[in-house]
């Protein structure tokens, strides 16, 4: 894909009396662009991607993909709400969804996916807190990945790791009981 910007002597800018682009999505010649070009969903992103071009230039801002550039690994006691941070990049349209999908949670452990709005621009760190909740005399450490998915259906990924301590000390423990602490997420 040749995504460089060029210019030239085109008659479809030269002769235009306002600023002008030449936009090819596909060429109707080349047999995989022909059949994109019939999928209305290939169109319907490609406008996507015209409209948040034109609209990042108006702005005043580059086109710099949407990235997750750190979800630094958290912990806290059980018992209380720990602050997370999504740090990103680039210039996603709001709202904004953060799924936060538990992918490794204790043996016993009952974990819990969750799902966050950011409906207006909020500046990176996005900042969320989880939910250690109950009470454990083991610590335990759960997997996550969170996914950002912005207006125009950009993603950026990230796994991190949240450890729940335990909330008491090693004099205080009592005998296991068979309740397990669930972990929750929200905004903040």
């Amino acid at each position: 894909m040749d995504s460089e910007a060029r210019s030239g002597d085109h008659g479809e800018n030269r002769l235009a009396s306002m600023p002008s682009i030449i936009v090819e999505s596909g060429f109707h010649t080349n047999r995989s662009d022909a059949a994109a070009l019939q999928d209305p969903v290939f169109r319907t992103a490609a406008m996507k991607g015209v409209e948040k071009g034109y609209r990042l230039h108006a702005q005043g801002v580059g086109c710099e993909p949407l990235k997750i550039t750190e979800t630094p690994d958290t912990s806290g006691p059980m018992g209380t709400h720990i602050p997370m941070e999504v740090h990103y990049e680039g210039h996603p349209r709001f709202p904004v969804v953060a799924n936060v999908r538990v992918l490794r949670c204790p043996g016993s452990g009952i974990c819990s996916d969750s799902r966050m709005t950011y409906t207006e621009k909020v500046p990176s760190p996005l900042k969320t807190e989880f939910e250690c909740a109950g009470a454990s005399d083991d610590s335990h450490t759960v997997l996550l990945r969170t996914t950002l998915t912005d207006a125009d259906d950009v993603e950026a990924v990230s796994e991190h790791h949240v450890t729940c301590t335990t909330s008491r000390s090693p004099s205080e423990k009592s005998p296991a009981s068979g309740s397990v602490p669930g972990l929750t997420a929200g905004p903040i």
